[in-house]
Formats: C-alpha cells, structure tokens, sequence
C-alpha cells in the first residue's frame, strides 16, 4: 500500500514534510510510541528514505541539545569557557 512518502512510477520521492507517517515518525524520535507502534513505523521507515532521512535529522538534533545541556551544566559547575567549548565542538 502506497503512501504519500514512498516513490511515484516515475520515480520522484514526496519531501518527509508530506508523508502521512510524519507524525509517527516524530513520535518515535521522542520515543511517545508504544512497541507496537514503534515497530510499525520501523517497518514504514524501512520503504521511505526521506522519512529516515527525517529521523536521523531528529536524532542529530537531539544530540546537539544534550551537548548543549551538557555545556551549560558545566558552565554552572564552574568550568572553565575553554573546557566548555570543548564538549560542545
């Protein structure tokens, strides 16, 4: 069954931004989904490259926020702005 994120015949993929499972997809990067919703999505993501594009976009941004968390709880600790910057490059 074909979504709005899989390929058209003529081999053109519709941008993540208009995939049905956009939602799903989000849900899962902040991990809001039960198991079973959560291997539902694995299996959508496992047809769509734009939606897994998506994901690994949310997770890298994830990442940064807690390297950012990170910096700032150092900075509340005292540390010095060199070592600061260091966990955050």
């Amino acid at each position: 069954m074909a979504n709005g994120c899989e390929p058209d015949p003529s081999g053109a993929a519709t941008a993540p931004r208009e995939c049905p499972e956009l939602p799903s997809v989000h849900a899962l990067a902040d991990g809001e989904l039960t198991h079973l919703e959560a291997a539902r999505v694995r299996r959508h993501l496992g047809r769509c490259a734009p939606c897994r594009s998506e994901l690994a976009f949310l997770m890298q941004l994830a990442m940064a926020v807690a390297r950012g968390v990170l910096a700032l709880e150092g900075i509340e600790a005292g540390e010095s702005q060199e070592t600061v910057l260091h966990t955050v490059s």
